[in-house]
């Protein structure tokens, strides 16, 4: 009979998150309740407005930004970031 897995401890996800990359972060978010609410301020931490036109500027809505502001440590303007900041009135 197997033991607990270590994974349900928030403490060692909380270990492992500190070694992933922004898109292995955003993945385990994705897993369950619990693992997001490990991994999301992470996720959240450092945020990069690229310009108006790219796909992951169109997939970060004001909603998204304001719903996660608790998190946002550091947001970054990339080429035209800034307009597209005024855009969302932040």
């Amino acid at each position: 009979m197997a033991g607990p897995n270590p994974l349900d401890l928030p403490e060692i996800r909380d270990i492992l998150a500190r070694l992933f990359t922004h898109q292995e972060l955003t993945v385990c978010s994705r897993v369950s309740r619990d693992w997001y609410l490990t991994f999301a301020p992470y996720v959240w931490r450092k945020i990069k407005i690229l310009p108006k036109d790219s796909v992951l500027s169109k997939a970060m809505t004001k909603e998204s930004l304001r719903g996660h502001s608790d998190f946002i440590e550091r947001l970054v303007c990339v080429g035209e970031g800034g307009e597209y900041l005024r855009d969302l009135a932040c």
